[in-house]
C-alpha cells in the first residue's frame, strides 16, 4: 500500500522571503497610530473651540458692563456739570447777588445732586484789587478772609505776589468746606491750567486730579470749572471776571454713578495722564479686599478698557472680570471635551491594535497552511458540505491527477473522470457518504491523461458542526 509521503522543507528556501503578513502588521499598527493621532488632534481642536467660545461669551458680556459703568459715569458727570451751569447762568442773569441769595440758589442743587460735594463762585481778580477784595470780604462777614495759597509743607499761608488771583469767594455747604475759603485756586498748576482752558475757550473744563484743600484724608478730586462772562471788552472779545466752580471727589462721583448697577463681577481702575504725559491711577474699585493671582491673571487676558470724556479731560476705565463673574461663562466643558475625546480615541485605538493582532494571527495561520498545502507530496482539499463546491485544493492536485486546479475549483466532481473504470463505483459511493458523516478511507487507482495508471489512498473526514449537520468535507489524497 502507498505511504503518505510529505515534501522536506529546507530552510534555505524561506530564509530570504519577507512575511507578506509583517508588512500588514505593520500597516495596522501604523493606522492604529494615526487613528489616535488625528483622534486627539481633534480633541484638543475642540477643546479650544469650546474654550474660545466661552472666553469670546465673557469678554462680550464684560464688555457691555464696562460701557454700562462708562455710560453711567459719563450721565452723572454731565448732571453735575448741569448744576455748575445753572450756578454759571444765575450770576450772568443778574448784576449782584449777596451770599445768602447764593446759598439759597445753591442748596436745592447740593440736594439734587449725591455726588456734588461742594459749589463755589470764584473771581478773578487783579493784583491791584487784591486788598479791596479782601476787605469786601471782609465787610460781607468772613471777617479773617484772607487770599492764600499752599505752602511746600501743604500749609495755607498768604499768596505771593502775581498779576492775578481767583480765589474762593464763596462755596457751600459752608461748614464743611469752609478751609477752602479764599483759597486762590490759580495758585496751583493743575487748577491753573484748567482756568486758563475755561477762560480761553469760554467753555466747561475739567482739573486732573487734585488734593482738595478741605478734605483731610486726602481722597483725590477735581474741579467742574464754568466761566462767566459779564461784558464783551471788544466785538467778540469777553471779559470772564468769575468762575462757578462744582468740587468733587472722584470715588464718590464713580460709586455713586455705579450704584443701581450689578456691582458683583467687575473691577476697575480709572487712570488719567498727568499735565507731564505720567499715567496716574485716580480711582481703584475692589471686589475682594486681597485679589488673589487668579484676579491678576483675568485681568491681563480678559481686561476691556474704554474712555470718559470730562471737561476736555479723558479718564481712562479698564474693567476686568472677578473670579465670580468668571465661574459663570468658563465651565469644565472644555476640558470634559477633551477627556471624553481622549478616551474615545483611546477606546478606538485599544480596538485598532486588537484587531490588528487578531488579523496577524489569523494571516500567521494563513501563511503556515499556506506553506504546509503547498509543500505537501500529496493533494489537500476542503468542499463543501455535499461536494457542490471546493472551497480549497493544493497545487498537487494537477500532478496526481492531471487537471489544473481551476477544473476543479469550476467542477468540484472533475477528479472522478481519472478514476479506473473498476474502482470508480466503490470510490464514488464511498465519498458520498462524507455528506453524511462518514468517514471515507479508500486506495483506488487513477489514470492519467498519458495512460499512466498510479494507485491513490485517499482519506476523507467530515467537520460537523451543531446538532450533527456537516458543515465541511476535508481529505488527503496521496499516490
Amino acid at each position: 500500500m502507498p505511504s503518505l509521503g510529505v515534501q522536506v522543507i529546507k530552510k534555505k528556501q524561506f530564509r530570504n522571503e519577507r512575511s507578506p503578513f509583517s508588512s500588514k502588521s505593520r500597516k495596522g499598527t501604523f493606522l492604529a497610530l494615526a487613528v489616535a493621532l488625528v483622534g486627539l488632534s481633534v480633541s484638543v481642536a475642540m477643546y479650544f473651540i469650546v474654550e474660545h467660545r466661552e472666553e469670546n461669551h465673557l469678554r462680550s458680556e464684560l464688555n457691555m458692563r464696562v460701557q454700562e459703568r462708562v455710560m453711567a459715569i459719563q450721565r452723572d458727570a454731565l448732571y453735575s456739570l448741569t448744576m455748575v451751569s445753572s450756578l454759571a447762568a444765575f450770576y450772568q442773569a443778574y448784576s449782584e447777588v449777596t451770599p445768602d441769595e447764593f446759598h439759597v440758589f445753591t442748596q436745592p442743587l447740593l440736594n439734587q445732586n449725591g455726588c456734588l460735594h461742594a459749589l463755589g463762585l470764584n473771581p478773578v481778580v487783579a493784583a491791584a484789587d487784591l486788598a479791596a477784595y479782601e476787605a469786601k470780604k471782609q465787610i460781607e462777614g468772613y471777617s479773617d478772609y484772607t487770599v492764600r495759597e499752599k505752602s511746600l509743607s501743604g500749609k495755607l499761608v498768604p499768596v505771593r505776589s502775581r498779576s492775578e488771583y481767583v480765589p474762593v469767594g464763596l462755596i457751600a455747604p459752608y461748614e464743611k468746606n469752609k478751609k477752602a475759603l479764599g483759597y486762590d485756586v490759580s495758585s496751583e498748576p493743575i487748577r491753573r491750567e484748567a482756568i486758563v482752558r475755561a477762560i480761553k475757550t469760554l467753555r466747561p473744563s475739567a482739573t486732573g486730579p487734585i488734593n482738595l484743600v478741605q478734605e483731610e484724608a486726602g481722597q483725590k478730586g477735581f474741579l467742574f470749572i464754568v466761566p462767566i462772562v459779564k461784558k464783551e471788552v471788544a466785538p467778540g472779545d469777553f471779559a470772564v471776571d468769575q468762575l462757578a466752580i462744582g468740587v468733587f471727589q472722584i470715588g464718590n462721583l464713580i460709586e455713586h454713578a455705579i450704584t443701581s448697577l450689578s456691582n458683583v463681577g467687575i473691577d476697575f481702575d480709572v487712570t488719567e495722564l498727568g499735565l507731564a504725559g505720567e499715567l496716574m491711577t485716580i480711582h481703584e474699585h475692589r471686589s475682594e479686599s486681597k485679589p488673589g493671582r487668579k484676579a491678576i491673571l483675568y485681568k491681563e487676558k480678559f481686561s476691556v478698557t474704554s474712555t470718559v470724556e470730562l471737561g476736555g479731560r479723558h479718564w481712562t476705565f479698564m474693567g476686568w472680570p472677578t473670579s465670580d463673574f468668571v465661574r459663570g461663562f468658563l465651565t469644565n466643558t472644555p476640558a470634559h471635551v477633551l477627556v471624553c475625546g481622549a478616551l474615545f480615541t483611546f477606546a478606538v485605538f485599544v480596538y485598532l491594535m486588537l484587531l490588528n493582532d487578531l488579523n496577524n494571527r489569523f494571516l500567521s495561520s494563513e501563511e503556515k497552511f499556506r506553506l504546509l498545502s503547498e509543500n505537501i507530496h500529496g493533494v489537500f482539499w476542503i468542499m463543501g458540505p455535499h461536494a457542490q463546491e471546493i472551497h480549497y485544493i493544493s497545487p498537487s492536485f494537477k500532478r496526481l491527477f492531471g487537471f489544473e486546479p481551476e477544473e476543479a475549483y469550476a467542477n468540484p466532481r472533475v477528479f472522478m473522470k481519472a478514476i479506473h473504470p473498476e474502482d470508480r463505483k466503490r470510490v464514488v459511493d464511498a465519498f458520498n457518504a462524507l455528506s453524511y458523516g462518514i468517514d471515507f478511507h479508500e486506495e483506488w487507482r487513477v489514470v492519467l491523461p498519458s495512460g499512466e495508471i498510479r494507485w491513490m489512498l485517499s482519506h476523507g473526514f467530515p467537520v460537523i458542526r451543531g446538532i450533527g449537520d456537516v458543515e465541511h468535507i476535508v481529505g488527503l489524497a496521496s499516490d
